[in-house]
């Protein structure tokens, strides 16, 4: 079976590539998400009879999610207005659009993890245990049809789309054209807070994307590797999924209380060296980057357009980096590779947030 475990992570060096090239950074410190409405209702029926029927039902449900954030969006925008007088007026309606985004997004990938499992188990009784073909294909089409396509949907949709546009239409667009009407002074206090509430809820929809590939990710790896060792108690495996997983976080908290994280990469059972050492060398690779960065963002006017050519040996690395990984192995990913697959990702889009801070 072939898998596709680079695409999180070319999705992360695609948010580097924006921050490296002065864009405004669109990940920073997370947001509390609000209460939720209708398209949770509407969404909740579905035929759980048939593989078939639970896979349309998602890409249904993310249909409908979808659409109805960029309706509310556009009603938003409609009433609030397009002077910036109208907007000081009325800007609390975006702060609404904001949780309203943020809810149907966590309701939405609550409901397809849990419809994740129930497929999952619908193989598990619904296809002969000898038939690995049918069930391969199976595992296969979820994977293509719903990590793949549907979460990266709702990343171009919402995080880069929708968000772009509020973006693009309030801070750099009604805000900005305050300088010419307002008081500095409360021009300035009003284009801060309004950046900042978009920057903290852009982080907030990308760390609930991001999260929820992961665990997404996560069962799907697990449940295969279950489904071939003739394993098919699919709450069981999801349940060891989520131990293991719990104890590699305590783990990796207190490694780095300890400020020691991956400093010698010792083999973890179960994970392939040429695995563990492509992984330990991306995440290296983001280390320096985040810490070029960080010296980046402190420099003098003068000195940044010198840091550009080390920003391009930051891009010849991460060449020489990514072709070690795609000399991996195109096989199964062991549920400790995924474990780590799901670690490693994860500090690094940690580091990334808070170097975009």
């Amino acid at each position: 079976m072939k898998k596709r475990w680079l695409t999180g992570i070319t999705i992360l060096t695609m948010a580097v590539g924006l921050t490296a090239c002065g864009e405004t950074a669109k990940t920073t410190e997370t947001s509390d998400s609000g209460s939720t409405n209708s398209t949770q209702e509407v969404s909740s029926n579905y035929d759980n009879s048939s593989l078939e029927g639970i896979r349309e039902g998602i890409e249904n449900d993310f249909s409908d999610t979808i659409q109805e954030i960029n309706e509310k969006l556009e009603e938003t925008n409609s009433a609030v207005g397009n002077s910036y007088e109208e907007y000081i007026k009325n800007k609390q309606l975006v702060t609404d659009w904001y949780t309203f985004a943020i809810s149907e997004e966590n309701a939405l990938f609550e409901r397809t993890v849990e419809r994740s499992v129930e497929y999952y188990k619908l193989i598990a009784v619904s296809i002969d245990p000898a038939d690995y073909d049918a069930r391969d294909d199976a595992m296969e089409a979820f994977y293509d049809d719903i990590y793949n396509d549907q979460m990266d949907n709702f990343y171009d949709e919402i995080y880069d789309d929708a968000m772009d546009d509020v973006y693009n239409t309030y801070y750099d667009g009604i805000v900005e054209d305050g300088y010419d009407v307002a008081p500095y002074e409360k021009w300035s206090e009003e284009s801060s807070a309004c950046y900042k509430e978009w920057s903290d809820s852009s982080s907030s929809i990308y760390k609930s994307w991001s999260d929820t590939s992961s665990k997404l990710y996560g069962y799907w790896s697990a449940v295969s590797s279950g489904f071939y060792q003739k394993n098919f108690d699919v709450g069981a495996i999801i349940q060891q999924y989520e131990e293991e997983k719990s104890k590699s976080e305590s783990t990796e908290t207190k490694s780095e209380s300890t400020s020691a994280e991956q400093a010698d990469s010792s083999q973890i059972d179960g994970i392939r060296p040429e695995f563990q050492e492509a992984m330990d060398s991306y995440e290296a690779f983001f280390d320096e980057y985040v810490s070029f960065m960080k010296e980046y963002e402190n420099a003098s006017q003068d000195d940044v357009l010198g840091m550009m050519d080390e920003y391009t040996d930051y891009l010849k690395q991460y060449t020489e980096t990514m072709s070690k990984m795609e000399a991996l192995d195109d096989g199964d990913l062991s549920t400790e590779e995924a474990l780590y697959y799901a670690e490693v990702t994860n500090r690094i889009s940690k580091k990334l947030i808070e170097v975009a801070q």
